[in-house]
């Protein structure tokens, strides 16, 4: 069973993830990270429950602190926000080297 938090859970893209990882007896959901507490959900990422990997629905804004909890936790990395500019690329280019890491493309 994969342990998976979501970054961005309270979004409309993470609450449909959430939804789908409840559903699949593979997938064991430990929580959320996002702007606003709710059940299950927190603030902080520290407080997060580690996991095997995140999924990311949030903003480029929260890309900084999801990659250094990553690196340190070495936990995986599923980025699928959009937004990221030359800084961000080279932010996920650095960290791709320490953990995995994969992240969607827009065409």
């Amino acid at each position: 069973m994969v342990k998976v938090a979501i970054s961005g859970i309270l979004g409309t893209m993470g609450n449909t993830l959430k939804i789908k990882a409840l559903e699949d007896k593979d997938v064991f959901l430990v929580g959320g990270f996002d702007r606003l507490l709710a059940d299950g959900v927190v603030t902080d990422i520290n407080n997060l429950p580690l996991c095997d990997v995140i999924i990311d629905f949030s903003s480029p804004v929260v890309l900084e602190t999801l990659l250094d909890y990553a690196v340190v936790h070495k936990i995986a990395l599923v980025l699928a926000t959009t937004g990221y500019d030359e800084k961000h690329f080279d932010l996920i280019e650095k960290a791709s080297k320490k953990i995995y890491l994969a992240r969607g493309v827009m065409v």
